[in-house]
């Protein structure tokens, strides 16, 4: 097990250094100048070009490229080329609202999405199975735009119940989580149908059965245990894509996230706030694929990892 965790940290290793390189270049690949940006439309040739000798953006790709990977090793990410804030403060403030909401979603999805993939399965082609894939059909068709303004809507001007804007309560996760969960919800509940489908027709259930187990047992001590695997598998992907796919949610409830924050960046040409964002979620998803493979062997001890 130590020998496989090493292996995946260096693989880790591996990840981070090839999103440092392709996020650099790419955005000195993106038309538009910084400086240019930053200096203001009505801003002379001269305070353009001082402005890029501050940034350090008059230097060849290499140098900075240079420049920066060397802040990297020494933990240093930089200040932002618009404000002049270190990078970690600017993360630092939207990170936390990005991953709790992240963390919030999922959990909703899964609460939700793991036992009706169970009761579908269970009552395969009864009312109950039907309508448990209507809502994942529905979960994966309906924009996530369209849900939060249907909701903000109703729960926010009609009944009043919640605040449409986020303002940091407990609350104000509602909505954007509600709405963030949909598509993952959608996602664990056809993945849960299938996997326990298939491992309710293996002889070891019908054995159970057979041995006179009570139902209860059979289902979620037998099958619903083996089926968990491949469902795991979906769960730690969407965590991933959820933490880096808060943007659109963000920007209808107005949260300070992640994502506001790097598109924000993106139009700014703000370099060290974008490639720093990208960095993070990159390895954010890297290391939940990990800890995704290291709950395997807890659920079932039959795997092990050399």
């Amino acid at each position: 097990m130590l020998q496989y965790v090493l292996r995946r940290v260096a693989h880790l290793a591996l990840v981070a250094a090839g999103v440092v390189v392709v996020t650099f270049s790419m955005l000195h690949l993106i038309p538009g100048d910084p400086a240019h940006v930053i200096a203001g439309d009505f801003a002379t040739q001269e305070s353009i070009e001082g402005v890029r000798r501050r940034l350090g953006l008059d230097q060849p790709l290499p140098v900075q490229f240079a420049r920066y990977v060397g802040r990297l090793a020494r933990g240093d990410l930089g200040a932002s080329f618009r404000s002049n804030v270190p990078v970690t403060r600017e993360l630092g403030l939207s990170y936390p609202i990005s991953a709790q909401l992240a963390v919030y979603s999922l959990a909703l999805a899964t609460a939700v999405g793991v036992p009706l993939g169970v009761v579908a399965a269970v009552r395969r082609g009864t009312f109950a199975d039907l309508a448990t894939m209507v809502v994942a059909m529905a979960g994966l068709s309906i924009p996530s735009f369209w849900l939060g303004l249907n909701l903000i809507l109703l729960f926010s001007v009609r009944l009043g119940w919640l605040r449409s804007i986020w303002g940091g309560a407990p609350a104000d996760y509602i909505l954007p989580s509600v709405t963030l969960a949909m598509f993952s919800l959608a996602l664990i509940a056809r993945q849960t149908r299938s996997s326990m489908l298939e491992v309710l027709t293996q002889d070891y259930i019908r054995t159970a059965r057979a041995k006179g187990l009570a139902v209860r047992a059979v289902y979620y001590r037998h099958a619903l245990l083996n089926a968990l695997i491949p469902v795991l598998t979906v769960i730690g992907l969407n965590f991933g894509y959820i933490l880096g796919g808060t943007v659109i949610t963000e920007s209808i409830f107005s949260m300070r996230g992640m994502g506001t924050l790097l598109v924000a960046s993106i139009l700014d040409r703000d370099y060290p706030i974008v490639q720093a964002g990208i960095l993070v979620l990159a390895l954010n998803f890297a290391v939940i694929n990990l800890l995704t493979d290291l709950l395997y062997a807890l659920i079932d001890p039959r795997i092990r990892y050399e």
